[in-house]
């Protein structure tokens, strides 16, 4: 039982603008402070597995929250179909995996540095531990090679299958065409609205 709540704790909540389209997936807490601070609703929920906050409040687990007003974002939305990559994407694709050592990565790394005229393109970014990235700083591969040992554990790509955003999307149009997504309010007294 504990190993399926702990599965249920990390499960990431899927977060859509107030015109459907896919934002970001947040933690099952700051989506709840989303929706008791008003600023977003429930439109998903898991209606099997309770969720218990401190203030007494006991409701589904959301799966997926709308924001109540649009959010303006910066950011191109289909970037998997661009050349330019997010940090987030390369940590993601490299399985969070150094590729110089093999070991655990939190950074990532140009191959060629921007200082060389590096780009922050899908084959010149990779995964790389704070040792690594550390000692190979702004050399080229080839010197970081020569004075370490190491080299690139497997080349980078660009992945060719849809993002998981992209899959939420198509998912959250589906859904609406079929007039499977309603609202729920779920910290509204159902007989206050009589």
């Amino acid at each position: 039982m504990r190993a399926r709540q702990r599965r249920l704790m990390k499960r990431r909540v899927l977060v859509l603008n107030s015109s459907f389209e896919v934002l970001t997936y947040i933690s099952w807490e700051r989506a709840i402070t989303h929706v008791i601070s008003g600023v977003a609703r429930v439109i998903d929920s898991d209606e099997n597995t309770l969720l218990h906050t401190a203030g007494g409040l006991t409701f589904p687990y959301p799966s997926c929250i709308i924001m109540k007003n649009y959010v303006k974002v910066n950011w191109q939305p289909d970037r998997m179909d661009e050349d330019i990559a997010a940090k987030s994407a390369i940590l993601t694709r490299d399985g969070f995996m150094c590729m110089y050592c093999g070991e655990h990565g939190s950074t990532i790394d140009h191959i060629v540095p921007q200082s060389q005229g590096g780009a922050n393109t899908w084959e010149n970014l990779v995964c790389a531990c704070q040792s690594c990235n550390s000692l190979k700083a702004d050399k080229s591969l080839a010197d970081f090679t020569r004075d370490t040992g190491l080299s690139l554990i497997r080349e980078p790509f660009k992945p060719l299958k849809a993002s998981r955003r992209d899959r939420a999307q198509e998912e959250i149009y589906r859904r609406l065409a079929s007039g499977d997504i309603k609202i729920v309010d779920d910290f509204e007294d159902e007989d206050d609205n009589t």
